[in-house]
């Protein structure tokens, strides 16, 4: 898995001793969340329940009536999909070739008006420490049409540091503590397909469009090298709190 290994290695997901995918874990001693509470600003709640097989992870239940599955054949992670009130809306395709992890397909669907469904396929290519992502459009048969491009930078740590599609930009600085999903299999991968985490956890984001700066700022409570909560600040003085229960 050359491609990936720089980091997955760095957040513990993958050996350089082989090419081989990582190795699942049935150690109970795993650190993962089984809750997280999200409080917005309006005082409104939302509830995420994970449940897991060894380290990895095989559903996402949100108190919003949205859900998430996982499947895996062998060592690979293989497909996401999200469900809104039992209806199927997304459906996350990872891609594999010789080298390791080669992109993902996201089919979208609008259960409402199907006519309206369509995906986008991102290749990865891989240069140190940059990630560049070269996204096509289509249907879920056949996805050819030029979409738009990225880069995603990476810390040697496997942080993603800065978001560059060439409209937004995206700066995120990160804390020395553990995420709480850096035990997570295959996180390494779920990372770079969100174009946005790591090992460490974000406590300040820069966004720039069009010469428009937002800024937000997260600071954590701690327990054992882990956050038990997290205050997400914007320049208005709201604030977003998230519990972790483990």
């Amino acid at each position: 898995m050359k491609k990936i290994l720089l980091f997955m290695a760095a957040i513990a997901m993958a050996s350089c001793s082989d090419d081989t995918p990582p190795t699942p874990t049935d150690d109970v001693t795993v650190v993962l969340p089984s809750r997280i509470v999200t409080t917005k600003p309006d005082g409104t709640q939302l509830t995420a329940t994970y449940t897991y097989s060894g380290n990895r992870i095989t559903t996402a239940t949100y108190s919003n009536g949205t859900s998430e599955s996982y499947s895996y054949i062998d060592q690979y992670l293989t497909e996401k999909r999200i469900y809104q009130n039992g209806g199927l809306v997304e459906k996350d395709v990872f891609l594999y070739d010789a080298n390791g992890f080669a992109g993902r397909v996201k089919n979208y669907y609008n259960l409402a008006n199907p006519s309206a469904n369509y995906s986008v396929r991102s290749l990865y290519t891989y240069s140190g420490t940059t990630v560049s992502v070269t996204e096509l459009k289509g249907d879920e048969n056949s996805q050819t049409a030029p979409y738009r491009t990225l880069t995603l930078t990476m810390a040697t740590n496997g942080n993603i540091v800065k978001y560059d599609d060439g409209t937004t930009v995206i700066n995120y600085s990160y804390d020395y503590f553990n995420n709480p999903f850096k035990n997570l299999y295959a996180y390494g991968i779920m990372i770079l397909s969100d174009y946005k985490g790591g090992a460490n956890n974000i406590n300040g984001t820069q966004t720039t469009t069009g010469g428009t700066n937002v800024t937000t700022f997260t600071s954590y409570t701690y327990n054992m090298d882990y956050p038990v909560t997290a205050t997400t600040s914007t320049a208005d003085g709201s604030q977003t709190v998230m519990q972790y229960t483990y």
